[in-house]
């Protein structure tokens, strides 16, 4: 298997032989449908050519989305009697780097061709399969990893059964941790003991005689500054969410927002209980208050003036002055300290939204498929062809000026239905065949569409059968 640096353009010449002789198979004239698959998405290949027993197709660079191996599968006569199905199961591989190529890099590199060759089978009936499972040439896989012996979920790369907490549920209660440590290093667990803490230094300023020195109290000054430095919160991360904030750390703007539409489509919703969250809020929205208010830039510099004064203070005078002017910094402290997130820089991909209320009607995964299987008859999907026509919409459009077979690109949910209307855009009679194989129900076998008419066909998917009901003109 060859591997090639994503985002080169890929020639790819797939040629088919039979399995009993090795002769060429030719394709030219068959019914013919080919897709390419990795484990991202399968994809129909719209724009191939047939010579002979060799398809040969372009895949471009700017349409390669992911790396990994991928596949080839070839249909003839799909959905109908005389069908025969070819796989390449790794046909290529798509790697990110040149250096993971298994080939030289090259400054000026040249288109990448890429040859396979495959074998079908084209005898009738059971005598070339295998009841051997060991034996197939292709067996299945799963993430890469082939099914074969007794394989793990974590093998095949499956995530195991489990209840599972929802992930904005750890994002809150991992800021709340987060939280509660910043303000146990700020009042050591305690806002009444840091309280404390500052009138007890009052209290000993009360007490010094005019003859003793100052130096001690200025560098005691001078350290509880310090602490107060590396206390004072200056992130929004450390404060508790007053302002109807909504944190999301992977926010990316977008204009799809949950539309009018949307939430009239659900039925009813369930969200997980957030009263622990909420309680643990206002826990520690009541200690920040207790110990701060204001702005952390305005206290410090408070202390600083502090310790300016005290420095030019001399043994003779009265300490009454000093006394006082503490008691005023500790107050310019408590009013100048951060308390609310809008006083602080958004520095953690924090949302603000002042309109904000909490509810519980929350999007769910199952209302999201709800809103994903609901047809819409105002939206049309138009097409030139009859094959392949997409399950996702209840009207379609067709514009046909020749017949053509009649097929669905999957296999829709039971109880789906659609209706197709086709114009014949062409100069004479259409007679459109109208399939009543194996899995289809159709009281006619074909419709007439004159000329610049048009006819419909109504398709309903019950009991595992389409069940077509058709008018012409």
């Amino acid at each position: 298997m060859e591997a090639i640096r994503i985002g080169n353009d890929i020639l790819i010449r797939w040629s088919i032989f039979k399995k009993e002789d090795s002769s060429p198979y030719f394709l030219e004239g068959k019914d013919i449908v080919v897709t390419m698959s990795s484990i991202f998405k399968k994809g129909y290949i719209e724009d191939f050519k047939v010579a002979g027993n060799t398809v040969e197709f372009m895949f471009y660079g700017k349409d390669q989305k992911h790396p990994g191996i991928y596949s080839l599968t070839l249909e003839e006569n799909k959905g109908r009697d005389g069908m025969k199905t070819v796989d390449v199961c790794d046909a290529f591989k798509l790697v990110p780097k040149s250096c993971l190529t298994n080939c030289e890099s090259k400054v000026n590199v040249e288109l990448i061709t890429i040859r396979l060759d495959s074998a079908l089978s084209v005898g009738g009936g059971q005598s070339d399969g295998t009841s051997d499972y060991n034996s197939l040439a292709n067996k299945p896989s799963i993430n890469g990893v082939q099914l074969v012996g007794n394989k793990g979920l974590d093998e095949l790369g499956i995530q195991k059964k489990g209840d599972y907490q929802p992930a904005g549920d750890y994002v809150v209660k991992g800021d709340l941790e987060s939280l509660q440590q910043l303000v146990n290093t700020l009042v050591s667990g305690d806002a009444s003991s840091a309280i404390e803490s500052f009138n007890e230094i009052i209290a000993f300023l009360a007490n010094v005689e005019d003859s003793e020195t100052l130096a001690g109290i200025i560098a005691g000054i001078n350290q509880s500054i310090a602490n107060v430095r590396s206390a004072i919160p200056t992130k929004l991360s450390e404060l508790d969410n007053d302002d109807h904030t909504v944190k999301d750390a992977d926010y990316v703007h977008t204009d799809n927002n949950y539309s009018s539409e949307d939430k009239a489509k659900l039925a009813g919703l369930s969200n997980y209980d957030d009263t622990e969250v909420k309680e643990g809020l206002e826990s520690l929205q009541r200690l920040v208050n207790t110990l701060v208010s204001g702005d952390a830039s305005s206290a410090i510099e408070s202390f600083n003036e502090i310790i300016a004064f005290l420095a030019n203070v001399e043994d003779s005078e009265t300490l009454a002055g000093i006394i006082a002017g503490i008691n005023q910094s500790i107050a310019n402290v408590r009013s100048a300290i951060p308390t609310k997130l809008s006083e602080l820089d958004n520095d953690d991909h924090t949302v603000k939204d002042a309109d904000y209320v909490h509810t519980d009607n929350n999007y769910s995964n199952g209302d999201k498929t709800k809103v994903s299987d609901s047809l819409r008859f105002k939206d049309i999907f138009t097409a030139t062809s009859l094959s392949n026509l997409p399950i996702a919409y209840y009207s379609i459009k067709v514009t046909l000026s020749s017949a053509r077979a009649l097929s669905f690109a999957s296999t829709p949910y039971e109880g789906w239905e659609c209706m197709i209307d086709i114009k014949n855009t062409g100069s004479s009679v259409i007679t459109q065949a109208l399939p009543n194989a194996s899995g289809w129900q159709c009281d006619v076998a074909s419709i007439t569409i004159n000329p610049g008419k048009i006819a419909s066909i109504s398709v309903r998917y019950v009991h595992g059968t389409y069940v077509v009901l058709a008018k012409g003109n």
